[in-house]
């Protein structure tokens, strides 16, 4: 075919892609992305985690609206299930693909935005909270059920009907977890920044937005003392079979911290080393700074969020409705290390959250309203 025909025939295919996209975007609500993949972008920054903040897109960063039955037939969202391992209630989350950072082209050209997809898509990585140790690729993770509590004897535990498990430092916390893998039993250990990770991406993708407890439920954040781990307002704050998300009391995450003004994230969501009290061991430097300021997050950081999966905050607000996520960050100016806590307490009101975390402490600290949560691999 000679370049003379070849010309006008683009030109008229051109025509025809215009006038059919036209069509679609003057059609609501949009097609679903038949493919597998989809993600968030960060429309504006502000409005304290409003869901009209945040609109979901599919592969090309085009908006796409879908439903529940969406989510209920995605083989990554349908994957995921209640399982019981060494007699703890444990959710599995099984492996998935992911791409995040900063839209390249498109009417969000320059926002922030993560997605997902349940096969390797070109331009999509696996999320390292499937990446174990030596670099292993994992069929999934599994997270507990409940916030830990404690057996009485060594071990952390997830299961109904318990307090949870508070006043110890982070190395002993770790202890109980590691205590489990015993009798041919392997994998256990406290809950990861990257299982956490997993986590704030699928569930933000699903509910189209950041603030959870506008649009799931409080949670236990305006009490004067612990509950239950599965008491009805824990339970408010629940994804997919993941109760007390937020609230009741503060979870410690284990694989990120501070220190010296960057954030140092695990190699692998395995530990570095199997002795509790070292914090040094399978960490790298991420380079990236870590904020020594408190305050609501507006905007996430990009690099974390594209190389690691990982959502720490990049800047804050001292206001509340300039925030991002209707949650709160705490930072301070230590340069030791300064270990991670999760989604707020009983008493912390609307600060609680699926993007609540707290930088501030040291591993030694202990405290009668921090807790953990169980993972295994």
């Amino acid at each position: 075919m000679t370049t003379s025909l070849i010309v006008p025939i683009y030109s008229a295919l051109q025509s025809v892609r215009r006038d059919l996209l036209a069509v679609r975007d003057a059609t609501v609500p949009f097609s679903p992305p038949l493919d597998g993949i989809i993600g968030l972008v960060q429309l504006r920054t502000g409005g304290a985690g409003a869901q009209s903040a945040y609109q979901r897109i599919n592969a090309y960063f085009e908006r796409v609206d879908v439903d529940a039955a969406y989510f209920g037939g995605h083989p990554v969202y349908a994957g995921i299930t209640e399982n019981i391992l060494d007699g703890q209630y444990m959710v599995r989350i099984p492996r998935f693909y992911y791409r995040a950072g900063i839209v390249p082209f498109g009417p969000y050209e320059g926002r922030t935005y993560w997605m997902i997809s349940g096969y390797p898509a070109n331009g999509f990585s696996l999320h390292p909270a499937f990446i174990g140790s030596g670099g292993a690729q994992l069929g999934q993770i599994w997270v507990g059920k409940y916030q830990a509590s404690y057996d009485g004897s060594s071990k952390m535990q997830s299961v109904a009907g318990a307090m949870p498990m508070v006043s110890m430092d982070f190395p002993t916390a770790r202890q109980r977890a590691y205590a489990r893998n015993v009798g041919g039993v392997a994998g256990f250990r406290e809950w990861s920044a990257y299982d956490l990770s997993v986590i704030q991406m699928l569930m933000s993708i699903e509910i189209g937005g950041l603030d959870v407890q506008a649009l799931i439920g409080q949670g236990r954040v305006n009490q004067s003392s612990a509950a239950a781990v599965d008491a009805a307002d824990v339970a408010q704050a629940s994804w997919r079979g993941i109760v007390g998300l937020w609230g009741n009391v503060w979870q410690m995450v284990d694989g990120l911290k501070r220190s010296g003004g960057t954030w140092w994230r695990w190699q692998y969501n395995a530990p570095g080393s199997a002795t509790p009290g070292d914090f040094t061991t399978g960490y790298i430097n991420t380079g990236v700074p870590a904020l020594a300021s408190s305050g609501y997050p507006v905007a996430f950081d990009a690099t974390m969020l594209a190389d690691a999966g990982l959502f720490v905050p990049a800047a804050v607000n001292g206001t509340a409705s300039n925030g991002s996520t209707g949650d709160y960050f705490w930072s301070n100016t230590s340069t030791d290390d300064r270990v991670l806590y999760h989604g707020g307490d009983w008493v912390i009101g609307a600060n609680a959250g699926l993007f609540s975390a707290h930088a501030y402490n040291a591993p030694s600290d202990a405290a009668r309203y921090i807790g953990a949560r169980l993972a295994k691999t």
